[in-house]
């Protein structure tokens, strides 16, 4: 098993050109498809957002234009927080989904650093601190 690289290393990659990050969300996506049906880790994926970009990214580091801390790092976002084009359920699977017009300073900050979001990352019901007992949308086996 490949060990897994650090932020620094990705980071490292995609700037210098060695790592692509669309070849690098492509490769998480991969992996995501492989691993989340028994991990229930992501609730949902926000594939072809993440794919833009990350070739929004790497047009910017072609005109030298970003060099931010998260230029093409893929990132996860608890489905507690609301990002446009990925409502949020806050860990239920019956309450109505928030959807917002425009995406929260939070999550536009991230991407203006140029971090990649995937998609939902499974939470808690209400991110409660200690899990409750009955978890709607099914226990992450990450813990």
């Amino acid at each position: 098993m490949e060990k897994p690289k650090t932020l620094a290393e990705l980071r490292e990659g995609i700037i210098s050109g060695r790592t692509k990050a669309v070849d690098l969300a492509a490769s998480y996506y991969d992996r995501i498809a492989r691993k989340n049906p028994r991990l229930n880790a992501y609730l949902s994926l926000t594939k072809e957002r993440a794919l833009a970009q990350a070739a929004r990214v790497m047009r910017r580091l072609r005109r030298a234009m970003l060099w931010e801390f998260l230029a093409g790092i893929p990132v996860g976002i608890k489905d507690v927080l609301v990002m446009k084009g990925a409502p949020a359920r806050r860990g239920q699977k019956s309450s109505k989904a928030i959807a917002l017009p425009t995406t929260p300073r939070w999550s536009a900050g991230f991407e203006a650093a140029g971090a990649v979001l995937l998609g939902k990352l499974n939470c808690d019901e209400f991110a409660m601190v200690r899990p409750t007992k009955i978890q709607p949308t099914g226990r992450c086996a990450i813990r």
